[in-house]
């Protein structure tokens, strides 16, 4: 399962590591972090790191992408968040924000709105699932992220993968609230 994600964890996360980029990897994949084993299929692999680091991770990630024949596209305009996407045999399998640092809180900016959480959220946690490595935040934030993310989206509470996301992290009260 997931073998499709395995240029994103055998050479685009090492390529940030060897760079002294620190990452996170949030989404669906943190999710399977969380309950500790690939439960479903992930498309892709979403990642935030510093500001700070944006664009020297963009531009390292530029470089592996030419090595390796991956497209990139940056995108960013002046109504759009800051995002760097990479696709793989023409599906987009990564994607790389920058989230702000504001004294002791994280900003994340979307189009839709912000999120904040406590810098806490920048305490690595490092993953090993089906010999794939990397570094997520950690467990309640990665929850806390998931419940941010419903509440900012409740369209998606509609969607599967939600839903099986839901039933791994959730208790049975959280997920009878919601869904």
């Amino acid at each position: 399962m997931n073998d499709h994600l395995e240029p994103i964890f055998k050479i685009i996360l090492p390529s940030m590591k060897q760079a002294g980029i620190n990452y996170w990897v949030f989404g669906g994949i943190s999710i399977s972090a969380y309950v500790g084993y690939f439960f479903r299929n992930n498309v892709d692999v979403d990642v935030f790191v510093l500001d700070e680091d944006f664009k020297n991770a963009m531009e390292i990630l530029e470089k592996m992408c030419r090595k390796n024949n991956f497209l990139y596209k940056r995108s960013g305009k002046k109504d759009e968040r800051p995002k760097f996407e990479i696709k793989i045999d023409g599906v987009e399998r990564f994607s790389v924000i920058p989230v702000y640092k504001s004294k002791n809180i994280i900003i994340f900016e979307y189009n839709d709105g912000n999120q904040r959480y406590l810098c806490d959220i920048l305490k690595r946690e490092e993953n090993n699932l089906s010999g794939f490595k990397f570094y997520s935040p950690s467990k309640n934030f990665i929850k806390e992220m998931f419940l941010n993310h419903i509440k900012a989206r409740p369209d998606k509470v509609t969607r599967k993968k939600i839903i099986m996301d839901a039933e791994r992290i959730l208790t049975k009260e959280e997920f009878e609230k919601i869904f």
